[in-house]
Formats: C-alpha cells, structure tokens, sequence
C-alpha cells in the first residue's frame, strides 16, 4: 500500500511538471513575448528557485572619499562619485552591491528615499544598465528580469526583461495589477504572481526573441 502511494505521488508530480504550456489562457501576445494565465500548480512545480549570485569583496573594491573604481577586464575603470553638494545636483550616495561573475555584472545602487535605482556594469566593457529593482538571471545568464511596484494615489506594476546579448529589453505593462516572486523556468520562460491585497494570480511568460 505504501509503495502505491509513493508511485501515485510521483505520478501526479510527473503530470504537474510536464502540464503543457500551450493549454493555458493567452492574456496577450506581442512580436517579443506572450503572456498567459496559469494556476498555482504550474507556478511553483515550474519555476527554479532564483539564486543571489552577486558576491560581495570589499578586498577588491571599496568606496574611498566618496569614489567607487569599478576594474574592468579591458583595464579600465568606470567610475562613481557620490553627489555631496547641491552645485553637483541631489544628494546621491553609491553602494557597491558585488559581483556577479557568471553574469559579468557588477551591481550598484543609489541611496535614495523610497526610490531604488541601481546599475548593472559590463565587467568586460564598462556598458552600464539602469536598472529600478535588483535582477533575477536566467539559467544560462543569457537575460535578466525584474518586477516593479509603485505604491501611491496611483498603484503600478510592470515587468522588465533583457536579453543581454541583443540589448533587447521589453517592458510589460500590468496596470493595477502590483507583480512579484519572479522565477526562471529557461531560458525562453518565467513564471511570476500578482497580488492585490486578496487574492494571488499567477502567470507565465514566453520570451520570443
């Protein structure tokens, strides 16, 4: 009797693995992506947990007088300075996050009130992403992906995601809807949730570039 148990639980879990993507709703569809509605079963037998792979070594780099040296593979720098006089604009401090080494990316973000800004830094060539919440990586570290929510007189979530070789970023609009728990399935798909104070909607998207 115990054995039967065990093998219909590996049975059900096989099924909910392999459920088949093209049997769930389609919300919207672009050039770049498609955006469909699936259920809780498919959300968390789907996505992979996300990794913090950003390593953090003050050994390396550390802020001196207010000036991060980012070293790049090619042997130069790219350089911040924080902002501590109103002639140079706001008030702006720079916090050195790590490094991603598999990523190639260097994160850093700005000290600011009830903002997040932060900065994705090419370790090869100094190109710089500005970025509104700290990424989640595919896999392979081919692309990147993060949700953001604004919470005021207007509620407001969206999604971005970027292919790191192409530079191709897409942005999907969810309006009222606030979106969080981002995770990779591949390469090609993520799996997130949005929430509303009620109730939990859960989705899947299918990158096409």
């Amino acid at each position: 009797m115990k054995s039967h148990r065990i093998f219909l639980l590996l049975a059900l879990l096989f099924v909910a693995i392999n459920l088949p993507a093209q049997n769930l709703k389609v919300i919207k569809e672009t050039d770049d992506y498609i955006l469909k509605e699936c259920d809780s079963v498919f959300y968390y037998t789907h996505g992979m947990e996300p990794k913090d792979d950003f390593v953090l070594d003050t050994t390396k780099i550390h802020k001196v007088n207010g000036v991060l040296k980012l070293p790049l593979d090619n042997g130069k720098e790219v350089v911040f300075r924080d902002h501590e006089s109103l002639d140079e604009g706001p008030f702006i401090y720079y916090n050195y996050k790590g490094e991603n080494k598999k990523a190639g990316h260097y994160l850093i973000d700005e000290s600011l009130p009830d903002l997040y800004y932060g900065y994705l830094v090419n370790t090869k060539t100094g190109t710089i992403d500005t970025i509104e919440k700290e990424p989640t990586y595919s896999p392979k570290y081919k692309s990147y992906a993060y949700c953001v929510v604004h919470i005021g007189y207007v509620l407001q979530g969206y999604l971005i995601f970027k292919n790191i070789k192409s530079d191709n970023e897409t942005r999907i609009e969810l309006n009222h809807e606030l979106p969080y728990m981002l995770n990779w399935i591949n390469e090609k798909s993520f799996v997130f949730y949005t929430y509303d104070g009620t109730k939990r909607k859960y989705y899947l998207v299918q990158i096409k570039q």
